[in-house]
């Protein structure tokens, strides 16, 4: 905040007070200054907040330092696993997408897909299973919604129109920046706060035991997001019994009927459920899906990765393959830019 305005602002206080103490109403014209048209029905205050046009520009860019390349999506771009800050990273992929280099193979500008797990404010240390250091995770409070709030800027101007972002954090402080991804994303572009579930060890007779991470998904602007459900399998793929259950189709794909068992419902068994009922008692009936079962929820049960799971790296916060897999299939398609932060 400029000088100029925090005199006009304390001045302001000052006639207020004066106003408590009268008992008059607060005038229109002061609350325009208290609250301006261009600032949003609410936001998250905190110590050291940048305008997204301070972040954007003193963010500077880089050239890449690439790990490697692999794989090609069939157009003029790479696959790159890359080393460096990422906010200077994503400065300069912001760059390629001003510049018309950065398409996914449909021919839309900006990237698909984002996930990240950022750090989760825990002031820990990480180490490696043979005591090496992996990352630091030391900041905290104002600093680190700040640290975090910079990146999803640059992230949201690097989605495309449409474009999914998932930001997976824990207990501590998703809170705080699902008001952030309000700010930056727009509340209305608010789709899931999935919530994953897995069992460990460790055990607490303070407080409920801790057994799930939650995932903030957000798309970018009005334009549709993909959401692919994985439908699993096809009817050729089962028993003639199984079969003859499913012979209903949607979008989702195949599926039956069945009868919510509700008390004193005319519905005896699955036999009686057909597409008439669904009709005239939606209430009653629900889609019970081929392989998938009833339609997709927003908790995952997908186990960690454990110690002797064939996919563990010894990175300590490792995520599942099957937690990616299903995100990845979910809300992009073949040809997609995709982009992660580790």
């Amino acid at each position: 905040m400029d000088k100029k305005r925090q005199e006009k602002i304390y001045e302001l206080l000052k006639r207020g007070l004066k106003l408590n103490e009268t008992g008059d109403e607060l005038p229109v014209e002061w609350a325009r200054e208290f609250f301006p048209p261009e600032r949003r029905e609410y936001e998250l205050a905190y110590n050291g907040k940048e305008t997204e046009e301070q972040v954007l520009a003193d963010t500077m860019a880089v050239p890449f330092q690439e790990v490697s390349t692999f794989g090609q999506n069939g157009v003029d771009w790479h696959n790159k696993l890359i080393f460096g800050d990422n906010l200077q990273a994503m400065k300069t992929l912001l760059q390629m997408k001003e510049d018309g280099k950065l398409v996914n193979s449909d021919g839309t500008p900006g990237i698909r897909l984002i996930y990240i797990d950022p750090p989760f404010s825990t002031r820990r240390d990480f180490k490696g299973s043979q005591d090496q250091k992996a990352y630091q995770d030391k900041i905290a409070g104002a600093e680190f919604l700040e640290f975090l709030r910079q990146r999803l800027v640059l992230m949201r101007d690097l989605l495309s129109d449409g474009g999914s972002i998932y930001v997976h954090l824990d207990w501590k402080k998703m809170h705080y920046i699902k008001v952030l991804m309000d700010e930056i994303f727009g509340e209305n572009n608010f789709l899931n706060n999935v919530v994953w579930c897995y069992k460990t060890r460790t055990f607490s007779k303070n407080y409920w035991n801790r057994k799930h991470d939650d995932i903030l998904v957000y798309k970018k602007g009005s334009a549709p997001h993909i959401f692919n459900w994985d439908e699993k399998g096809v009817l050729e793929d089962y028993a003639e019994a199984t079969i003859e259950k499913y012979r209903l189709k949607d979008e989702y794909g195949y599926y039956r009927l069945c009868g919510r068992g509700i008390a004193g419902s005319p519905i005896k068994s699955a036999k009686d459920v057909d597409q008439k009922w669904e009709k005239t008692h939606p209430e009653l009936v629900v889609r019970n899906y081929l392989g998938e079962g009833f339609a997709p929820h927003d908790y995952w049960n997908i186990e960690i990765v454990n110690q002797s799971a064939l996919e563990r790296i010894d990175y300590p916060t490792q995520k599942p393959e099957a937690l990616l897999e299903k995100i990845i299939k979910a809300s992009s398609n073949k040809g997609d830019l995709y982009l992660t932060h580790l």
